[in-house]
């Protein structure tokens, strides 16, 4: 539970099992969404690394300082974690006509997280 008080209102955010998304607000003054659950969802959101609901962001190098490769190799890691993390959607040209799709693999150094093999 989070309780934050206002001067004219104080408000209350749980974990409902019966709410929807599982989230409820509730304002003590208002009987609907308002500007005082707006104002603790938004302090949720811009506070929650040091409310403890994230870990910190990890530490980076500034790119100034990186050479061409260390660059080139950083550019790689972020977009092979982009492409674990995101959901890839192919649609043919033309859905009537027979097409076909190949799995292609990109030379990545042995260090870099992989994904697993398809059968």
């Amino acid at each position: 539970m989070f309780r934050v008080t206002f001067p004219d209102a104080a408000v209350t955010i749980t974990l409902a099992d019966g709410a929807r998304d599982r989230i409820l607000g509730n304002c003590s003054s208002c009987g609907m969404a308002c500007e005082h659950l707006g104002a603790t969802f938004a302090l949720i959101l811009e506070e929650k690394l040091s409310l403890g609901l994230s870990a910190p962001p990890r530490a980076r190098i500034p790119v100034e300082s990186l050479g061409e490769e260390a660059l080139v190799r950083q550019a790689l890691v972020e977009r092979w974690e982009r492409a674990i993390g995101e959901k890839m959607r192919i649609d043919p040209a033309d859905p009537q006509s027979l097409w076909l799709t190949t799995w292609s693999r990109m030379p990545f150094p042995e260090d870099l997280p992989r994904r697993p093999e398809r059968p």
